[in-house]
């Protein structure tokens, strides 16, 4: 990855972070599982249920313009992949990701993109160890979940290089990319008039306008 950004974007903000270890601050007291029973419990859900050491917590479930977003993200990002003949397979929010930061955390994401051969999680076809780039579209229950623990948890796999944070409300994403000395630069995307470049997807780009089209219509 470069260490520089190349945007040229007017708004695009870029700093540096280092890498912190995960915090974990997840759970609810509650009394643990193993995380054979929380696939079990998962499998016959109708919610989304996510599993942190032991713990297991129900995802709020998204709004029309959560899933307008998410499913618009994935369209671009299949369509660039399918046109430059990349190996990589895109993923929607059914799809989990295994994370063991040493603690065992299994969590979805609302698209992932998959390094070439995805690699399954004890051959079970809807768990993953190996995204490339994970994109999650904000909530404001979700957010700040979203940019720090969660987070964290993404950054401890050595396949993860790069994150997109959406904005439901406002025409903005945030984009993480990791570098060569595994620090992480941020870029900020914040008005019509940006145009977000994800890097680790070989320059394929969001364009704000077909992502936010419509949107209006869910508000009615």
């Amino acid at each position: 990855m470069e260490s520089e950004s190349k945007d040229q974007n007017q708004h695009t903000a870029i700093m540096t972070i280092t890498q912190p270890s995960p915090t974990g601050k997840t759970g609810n007291g509650k009394r643990r599982v193993s995380l054979k029973r929380y696939l079990e419990m998962e499998a016959g859900s109708a919610e989304k249920l996510e599993f942190h050491n032991g713990k297991i917590i129900t995802m709020a479930g998204g709004t029309l313009k959560h899933n307008i977003i998410a499913g618009k993200v994935i369209t671009v990002l299949n369509t660039f992949i399918d046109e430059h003949t990349l190996p990589f397979l895109v993923a929607g929010s059914d799809m989990k990701v295994h994370v063991e930061s040493p603690k065992v955390h299994v969590v979805f994401p609302d698209a992932v993109v998959i390094c070439q051969q995805p690699i399954y999680y004890q051959d079970r076809k809807d768990i993953i160890t190996n995204p490339l780039l994970i994109v999650e579209v904000l909530s404001p229950s979700t957010e700040a979940y979203d940019r720090t623990d969660k987070f964290s948890l993404y950054r401890t796999l050595p396949s993860f290089q790069e994150y997109v944070l959406i904005y439901q409300d406002k025409v903005k994403a945030t984009v993480f990319t990791r570098q060569d000395d595994t620090t992480w630069i941020m870029r900020d995307y914040d008005g019509a008039d940006t145009v977000p470049v994800l890097h680790a997807l070989h320059g394929c780009t969001l364009d704000f306008g077909k992502l936010y089209k419509g949107l209006e219509m869910a508000e009615q």
